[in-house]
């Protein structure tokens, strides 16, 4: 009949968080492990939850490979040698349990909480833990990382869920000459056409 019962809000809208921002968090936070945890959420892109829980025993070498709690689905994907060696030096030489067992014993609304009285410590506004997640998509499209890789790094099993996480992602074209600099010679690309074949 249109006739609205309730007020209806409108929703906020999900955005990665911005490298400045991730790096004024981290310049204003004193506790290492909570350093740690941003450090492992930015190169990751795991959902807090998941990150909290990361294990030791799940690190392979520069991988780290593990199944979504929300959906149980497979995420993998490298670290790079500067994550790796926070992580090692946060272990102490342990060859398993979690690698930050402090904030794996916390619910996620405290650390949820805690990050929201960080932001407003550092006069930041409109992002939550769950921001870092679409800052990786973002940054992952904005590379050119293809879909179907980017998707296994973040657990995604659906192109779709995944594509609405990378939406805020800004890609600027190269010049064509800039282009033609970066990609392969003819030859060099027809013979690694010629060596997929096989």
């Amino acid at each position: 009949m249109g006739i609205i019962s309730h007020p209806i809000v409108p929703r906020k809208s999900k955005r990665g968080i911005t490298n400045a921002e991730h790096q004024r968090l981290l310049s204003n936070i004193r506790s290492w492990r909570w350093k740690l945890f941003h450090q492992i959420l930015w190169e990751t892109g795991g959902a807090q939850s998941d990150a909290a829980h990361f294990r030791i025993e799940k690190l392979r070498g520069e991988v780290i490979e593990y199944h979504r709690m929300k959906t149980g689905s497979r995420a993998a994907q490298q670290l790079s040698p500067e994550l790796r060696g926070l992580i090692q030096s946060e272990t102490c030489g342990r060859k398993k349990g979690f690698i930050l067992p402090s904030l794996q014993r916390m619910n996620s609304k405290d650390r949820a909480s805690i990050f929201c009285r960080a932001c407003k410590r550092c006069s930041l506004s409109g992002i939550s833990l769950h921001s870092y997640r679409y800052a990786w998509a973002e940054r992952a499209f904005s590379i050119g990382m293809p879909e179907r890789l980017a998707m296994v790094a973040l657990g995604h099993n659906s192109s779709a869920i995944h594509r609405v996480y990378a939406k805020g992602a800004t890609i600027v074209a190269l010049s064509l000459s800039g282009f033609q600099a970066s990609s392969p010679k003819p030859a060099e690309a027809s013979y690694q056409l010629a060596e997929s074949a096989y």
